[in-house]
């Protein structure tokens, strides 16, 4: 797990301030003197109000974690989504047009019945997966997606694969 400068910032505050709070809220030994006269009031509020800021902070910090750490499962799950999909409308559909060509090129009208048949997929794949890939991506950008997932499949089936690592 990597933590960014500012979330060990405050990590760093909460734990002097937590210190500075325990340290403040220590009980000391009763003595008949404490029946005399009644704790001054003023002295802990000041303490009260720094520790409810502290956790205040801290609780805005951890929210903020969790709904960016939501957000991109969210946007991993939608993109993962529209990865399966090109790749299975690859399979299902353009393999079998390419095999019965001699060229093996599609038409325009069937590269865009693979596009349409792509966006479809990756929509019903997305829902499947507990996603509302529309809510996350505009229509257009889903499309956009699709294309340079599929540019990027056809340039790994042009290059070779990379070489091992040969260093020890």
């Amino acid at each position: 797990m990597r933590f960014s400068r500012l979330s060990i910032l405050l990590i760093t505050c909460t734990v002097i301030a937590s210190g500075a709070i325990a340290g403040a809220f220590e009980v000391p030994p009763i003595t008949p003197a404490d029946f005399a006269a009644p704790a001054s009031p003023e002295a802990h509020w000041i303490w009260t109000l720094l520790a409810s800021e502290v956790v205040a902070v801290i609780a805005g910090w951890l929210y903020l974690q969790i709904s960016e750490r939501l957000k991109n499962s969210r946007y991993i799950v939608a993109i993962t989504a529209i990865k399966d999909a090109v790749a299975a409308c690859y399979q299902e559909y353009v393999r079998a047009i390419k095999a019965a060509r001699t060229d093996g090129k599609l038409t325009i009208e069937e590269k865009n019945n693979a596009l349409n048949m792509a966006y479809r997929n990756a929509v019903q794949i997305a829902r499947t997966r507990g996603v509302d890939l529309l809510k996350i991506f505009a229509k257009e950008t889903v499309l956009r997606l699709i294309e340079k997932y599929v540019s990027e499949s056809k340039l790994q089936a042009v290059l070779p694969p990379p070489l091992p690592d040969l260093a020890p």
